[in-house]
């Protein structure tokens, strides 16, 4: 790869990070308790077990579990208590509501 296109890609990789934007999510009457709990407790709802099979030239296999979190159904469950997401909101200015 020649270096012209090495920098193209390097760039692009940084303008794809600087471009994500933190949220912060907020709720009427919801304290930083009230987000703590609530993001536990979704996080919790939200884990799904994968089991992953590998097999190898030998013929030998190997089997891992993971754990991984389900973004939408995370989502629907903090929603559904009440919270929302606030892409527009600073999140110095909410730090105590951020879970980012």
């Amino acid at each position: 790869m020649n270096a012209s296109k090495r920098l193209v890609i390097i760039i692009s990789a940084i303008l794809l990070v600087a471009c994500q934007t933190s949220m912060v999510w907020l709720k009427d009457g919801g304290s930083p308790q009230d987000l703590d709990q609530d993001h536990y407790q979704c996080l919790q709802e939200a884990q799904e077990q994968i089991s992953e099979t590998y097999i190898s030239f030998n013929g030998g296999a190997s089997t891992e579990n993971v754990s991984v979190t389900n973004a939408p159904l995370f989502d629907a469950c903090m929603e559904a208590r009440g919270w929302r997401r606030c892409p527009e909101c600073d999140p110095a200015e909410y730090s105590r509501y951020s879970t980012e």
